[in-house]
């Protein structure tokens, strides 16, 4: 089944350290591409248009990949996921 993009605005990341600013939001925008990438888009005014970070499969690999520098067009990080050993996915 072949999925079309998918947009969810307003989507918020919320402070996550107990006694920490508690009512501190992050705005985003969370998008689907068909082509299977999942992207996260920081939307706060404190951040540039292109700064966020990418899910995907890349060659058979899961990977997250960050855009931090927003004076880069290129991603600054890319975090392969490494899949779990047969015994340690036992449940």
């Amino acid at each position: 089944m072949v999925m079309r993009e998918l947009t969810l605005a307003g989507a918020m990341l919320t402070e996550q350290e107990p006694g920490h600013n508690p009512h501190r939001s992050t705005p985003t925008t969370l998008t689907y591409l068909p082509s299977g990438q999942m992207f996260l888009d920081f939307t706060e005014d404190c951040y540039s248009y292109g700064q966020g970070v990418a899910v995907e499969v890349y060659r058979g690999e899961l990977r997250v990949i960050v855009w931090a520098d927003p004076e880069s067009e290129d991603p600054t990080h890319t975090i392969n996921i490494e899949k779990a050993k047969p015994e340690e996915n036992k449940d």
